[in-house]
């Protein structure tokens, strides 16, 4: 508790004014005692003339020490150290009547006294008198019939006498300082960080003049002064003054807010100082308080669980990363969670010690909703300015999902409408199968804004009837299917959906049928190296009528390589549906013509085959040998790229009907070779035939070949 033992000071002085309007009309002298009240009287004019006036009636005889007064007494803890005021008197001189005022160290003023004025002379205008002294306890101004005038006291005649006091102004010494004040409860000394406005219930006395305020003081900062209603002081033309001989209270309680906005943060000392209206002070022991003004910073890191996303479960979880403190540690966390397109909000709070984590968060409406995060200290700070913001959504229902009608125009688009007005469509899948069948294939789709797109590919799936069905999950994971067209119908469609289309190319070929030349053509064809060969075809609808002005594309690759398709170019058809394409033989090929057909006519796709012998060139060194010579044959492969490590390839010769392979050989890889061979066993002259043979391998584009046949003569016993 604050409180020490009351000390004794010095006297010091304050100034009280009374019946002066400029301060107040009222005053504290008493009219105690009159003798002869039928010839005696006082007039109070405060108000008026700013005077108080002792008079007498005309005609009236007094005896001697009969008069009146003003008298006024110091209150307890007090005395009178001075006195001031103008007079203004008159008609005493010529009947006894003494006009008088002293001040005095009894209280009825009848010992030691000291005179302000003494006398019987008249004033006929107002005269400023002056008394300074110290530790009088009574002023008094007295109007007193002496007996000077004669033995048969006071005769008053026509013009009576009569003392007027204008705005007297007294001196007041207070004798104690006030007693130490004491707190006696509150929020301020109950323990803990503090902040803003606290209170402090105090308690104050003064002997004297009374408790003109209490000062608290935190850090050195003045946080609240408590003034009670105290007479004064005034600041009137004359300077400040009380109005009052004890101006204030004797004794003070109060339960006082004290601002600790502007202290700074820390353990700061209580400082409680009680002061009279003299200027005396007394400060009670002091104590300490923990400030903390300083509310905390933004949580940092600030997190949804498992991301912004979209939910389907209205319960959410967030986390933080809390900032340092300098002074009072965290406390609670507020949060307020409102419909980000307005709507209800909710908002709370939740305390734990340096809490970083909201669990069990619902929003009130499902939607986009934003969750607003501060934090509080132990001494109560908090700032929604410093708050984080973060994103909580819900969509807690799913899809509605119906097959669009389809559109004449683009017969194999399929179009799901799927509305969902919170999370959105977020993706799907369309699929089909044919009627009878228990499996499934999916359909390729995709998203378009609230629309699962798809498109049925009538090359894949044979002619027929086929149900579909769709599924479609929305951002938050909800998910529907269907089966049904909007109007409620099951979704079923009949292959081919587009107009069907026939095409027809090869190699031509001229071929007699029923006497008559035929053209037919031929899907693959044997084609010397080198050469261009014209293929040709036709596209037709299935009535046989042409398709005219279409593209046709051109694809190639190496025959039997397991490389992919490249573009080789595209031709169109005629008014009649018909198309060529010039091919070179370069090497076997496989040609793909790819018509790709429209929105309502169906695609086609044919393959030509291309095979390109292998070539090389042969010569012998003689042609005309005898029995146990040797012949070399060498040449050169024509049709490469030759493999890196050489072709093998077969050396034969013609005999007993039929070619023979009688020797291998592998090329470099520039594609020669050479070979020899010598005769024996030949009688008489022989003509022998030989040629190279070239198989075909993997990794050499071409197919069986040879060089042309070499004649060598060979002539024997």
């Amino acid at each position: 508790m604050l409180g020490a033992s009351p000390s004794q000071a010095q006297a010091a002085s304050y100034t009280v004014r009374q019946c002066d309007p400029a301060y107040t009309t009222d005053h504290e002298f008493v009219y105690p005692y009159v003798a002869r009240s039928d010839a005696f009287f006082d007039v109070n004019k405060c108000s008026q003339f700013a005077s108080l006036g002792l008079h007498a009636q005309p005609f009236k005889t007094v005896g001697t020490e009969d008069g009146n007064s003003y008298i006024m007494w110091a209150p307890e803890g007090t005395r009178f150290s001075r006195w001031k005021a103008s007079f203004q008197g008159g008609a005493g001189s010529s009947n006894g009547v003494l006009l008088w005022a002293r001040a005095c160290y009894d209280f009825w003023c009848t010992e030691a006294w000291s005179d302000l004025f003494f006398g019987y002379e008249d004033w006929s205008a107002p005269k400023e008198r002056q008394w300074t002294g110290s530790s009088a306890v009574t002023l008094k101004v007295q109007m007193i019939c002496t007996g000077w005038a004669g033995p048969g006291g006071c005769a008053l005649g026509r013009y009576p006498p009569g003392l007027v006091m204008y705005a007297p102004e007294v001196g007041v010494d207070d004798l104690y300082a006030p007693d130490p004040p004491k707190a006696t409860g509150g929020s301020l000394l109950g323990g803990g960080w503090k902040r803003g406005t606290q209170t402090l219930a105090l308690s104050a006395r003064d002997t004297g003049g009374g408790v003109s305020e209490t000062e608290i003081k935190v850090g050195g900062v003045t946080g609240a002064v408590r003034r009670p209603g105290c007479a004064g002081p005034v600041y009137g033309p004359r300077g400040p003054a009380w109005t009052r001989l004890r101006p204030c209270p004797t004794q003070d309680s109060a339960e006082v807010p004290v601002n600790l906005s502007g202290v700074a943060d820390g353990p700061r000392p209580v400082e409680v100082t009680s002061r009279d209206p003299a200027g005396q002070a007394t400060s009670a022991q002091a104590q300490t308080v923990l400030v903390d003004n300083t509310p905390p910073g933004a949580p940092a890191g600030a997190a949804v669980d498992g991301g912004e996303g979209w939910r389907r479960h209205n319960s959410f979880a967030v986390h933080w990363e809390n900032p340092a403190q300098q002074h009072a540690p965290i406390a609670a966390v507020h949060w307020r969670l409102c419909p980000l397109h307005g709507g209800t909000c909710a908002s709370g709070r939740k305390p734990g010690g340096d809490i970083s984590r909201l669990e069990d968060l619902a929003v009130t409406s499902a939607g986009e909703n934003e969750l607003t995060l501060w934090l509080e200290d132990e001494a109560g700070n908090q700032d929604p300015g410093r708050a984080r913001r973060l994103r909580l959504r819900l969509d807690n229902e799913p899809p509605d999902l119906a097959f669009l009608a389809q559109d004449p125009a683009d017969p194999l688009k399929l179009v799901v409408s799927a509305r969902d007005s919170l999370s959105g469509l977020a993706d799907g899948e369309i699929e089909m199968r044919r009627l009878g069948d228990a499996s499934w294939h999916p359909v390729e789709a995709r998203v378009e804004g609230s629309q699962l797109v798809g498109s049925i590919d009538d090359e894949r799936f044979p002619d027929g009837s086929y149900q579909l069905r769709a599924r479609a999950r929305d951002a938050a994971g909800n998910e529907a299917s269907t089966d049904r067209r909007e109007d409620g119908a099951s979704m079923a469609v009949r292959l081919p959906l587009r107009v069907a289309t026939r095409m027809r190319v090869g190699v031509p070929r001229t071929r007699r049928r029923h006497g008559r030349r035929v053209l037919l053509l031929s899907p693959s064809a044997r084609v010397a190296f080198g050469r261009h060969v014209r293929l040709r075809g036709t596209l037709r609808n299935p009535d046989g009528q042409p398709i005219d002005d279409a593209t046709i594309y051109v694809l190639s690759k190496t025959a039997g390589s397991i490389e992919d398709l490249a573009a080789a170019g595209l031709v169109h058809t005629d008014e009649r549906g018909r198309f060529s394409y010039v091919a070179k033989a370069s090497r076997n090929r496989l040609l793909r013509f790819r018509y790709p057909g429209s929105r309502r006519i169906r695609s086609q796709t044919r393959d030509v085959s291309l095979a390109v012998p292998a070539k090389s060139t042969i010569r012998a060194s003689d042609h005309s040998l005898l029995v146990g010579d040797a012949v070399a044959f060498a040449g050169r492969l024509l049709t490469g790229p030759v493999p890196r490590g050489g072709k093998l390839m077969e050396v034969q010769a013609f005999f007993r009907g039929r070619w023979r392979t009688i020797s291998t050989v592998r090329s470099s890889s520039r594609g020669r070779w050479r070979f020899e061979y010598r005769f024996g066993g030949t009688r008489g002259t022989v003509r022998y035939r030989f040629r190279l043979r070239i198989p075909f391998e993997a990794g050499y584009p071409f197919a069986t070949g040879g060089s042309r046949p070499t004649s060598v003569s060979v002539r024997g016993p």
